[in-house]
């Protein structure tokens, strides 16, 4: 049996028959290294027992898949991780949700992930035993794996209550993509919910813009979808997501609807741009500082081996602008 002590890079490097500098770039989750000899480093180690100094202090986050791209709600994402872990002294490894098996657990602490399908939360807790949590997206409890979500009731409770209170019973929410995802279930299942509490549930209205082919196909069913919830003549729309709020008012004024006369919205805020849309949008925005930091706290208690109960939801912020007036009188919009 190997011995366990004074273990380092220069003595598993003799071992496995590479030199220093390999085992280093496979330790720090470096490319240019082949998966076979990788894969015969990281055994090594773990069999001799050891363990970096930094990597205790190394967090991996998690993005979606490599075929998705990175919008506005992703790079919030890491910028906001990027800052937490700069305050905390950790360093941060980014990886696409495909490529997890590059991560060693002799190389980071525990992972963060926040995958839009929900597949690595529910995957990862069978297949590994390093922790993790899940931010915005499903979790496994029974494999110790938690979620941190935005608190989606919270938020758009925020937004109809405001709706109401100018006076509004005709109100559409306005989803993007695909309808089964977590959370586009989430915001519809609190919508309706809200909408209930205040006795209007025969007049909440939810479209789905889906994204179709060619150069205008995201903008086509866009138009699809708010044309959608002009029938149903609502005098308001709440605009889920963080990127779409911009185009909204570009279809808007496609239509020759002004807003917030004829239309008030209310969307998800995009930092540094809402507040210089024309005209300034009245805005929810998901606390990202906030849920890194508390995504960061739940991973350090589930490493520490804490029992933990439940997830963490963490309440989004209101920005009042100029997007919502009282209701348009005399609903002679025409489409």
């Amino acid at each position: 049996m190997r011995k366990k002590s004074k273990v380092n890079i220069r003595s598993i490097a003799v071992i496995a028959g590479v030199a220093p500098s390999t085992v280093s770039r496979v330790l720090n989750n470096r490319g240019g290294i082949s998966e076979s000899c990788r894969a015969k480093i990281v055994k090594i180690a773990e069999e001799c027992g050891y363990k970096q100094c930094s990597s205790t202090r190394t967090i991996a986050l998690a993005l979606p898949i490599s075929t998705f791209p990175l919008d506005w709600y992703s790079v919030n994402v890491i910028n906001a991780f990027r800052l937490e872990c700069f305050k905390r002294n950790y360093k941060l490894e980014i990886v696409s949700a495909d490529e997890l098996d590059i991560i060693s657990d002799s190389v980071v602490c525990g992972v963060v992930s926040f995958d839009f399908v929900g597949k690595v939360g529910y995957q990862w807790g069978r297949e590994r035993k390093l922790p993790m949590v899940c931010m915005n997206s499903v979790s496994r409890h029974l494999d110790r794996v938690y979620s941190v979500y935005s608190n989606d009731f919270q938020g758009i409770s925020q937004a109809v209550n405001h709706l109401v209170g100018y006076g509004h019973k005709r109100i559409g929410l306005l989803l993007i993509g695909n309808p089964e995802e977590h959370a586009a279930k989430l915001r519809t299942n609190a919508f309706l919910s809200i909408n209930k509490e205040h006795h209007l549930e025969g007049y909440a209205y939810v479209a789905n813009a889906y994204f179709h082919d060619g150069p205008n196909g995201f903008v086509d069913g866009l138009h699809g979808a708010v044309n959608e919830l002009l029938k149903e003549k609502v005098t308001a729309m709440i605009i889920s997501g963080e990127n779409y709020a911009l185009q909204t008012l570009h279809v808007l004024r496609d239509l020759n609807i002004s807003v917030p006369k004829q239309m008030s919205l209310i969307s998800w805020e995009m930092l540094k741009i809402s507040e210089f849309a024309s005209p300034p949008l009245t805005t929810i925005e998901q606390n990202f500082s906030e849920l890194a930091r508390q995504s960061i706290n739940v991973l350090e208690r589930l490493i520490s081996g804490e029992k933990i109960s439940k997830d963490t939801l963490v309440d989004y912020l209101f920005h009042y602008r100029n997007s919502v007036s009282i209701p348009f009188e005399s609903n002679t919009i025409s489409l």
